[in-house]
């Protein structure tokens, strides 16, 4: 079965074009992986409260991409906004 599978995919992409696919993939996962760690890092240095960190941090892990796009697009620049003056 996995013989058929892996000769399906050689089949599809020519030989001279091979390493490009997995060259490819491997930049997409580590770019992915540092900007879940990004965002990781930004929603720890945020002003929101311990829950409220930890609910976004859970929403990171549970959603890989979408949950930090949302925290750099939408949740990041309203946090000045819930701050509490110290």
């Amino acid at each position: 079965m996995t013989n058929s599978i892996s000769l399906l995919a050689e089949e599809q992409v020519p030989e001279s074009y091979g390493w490009l696919a997995g060259g490819i993939g491997a930049v997409i996962v580590i770019a992915l992986l540092v900007f879940w760690v990004a965002s990781l890092i930004s929603i720890i240095r945020s002003g929101y409260s311990v829950g409220v960190k930890i609910l976004l941090a859970m929403a990171a892990f549970a959603y890989p991409f979408l949950g930090p796009l949302i925290w750099f697009l939408f949740a990041r620049h309203k946090e000045h906004k819930t701050r509490m003056d110290r």
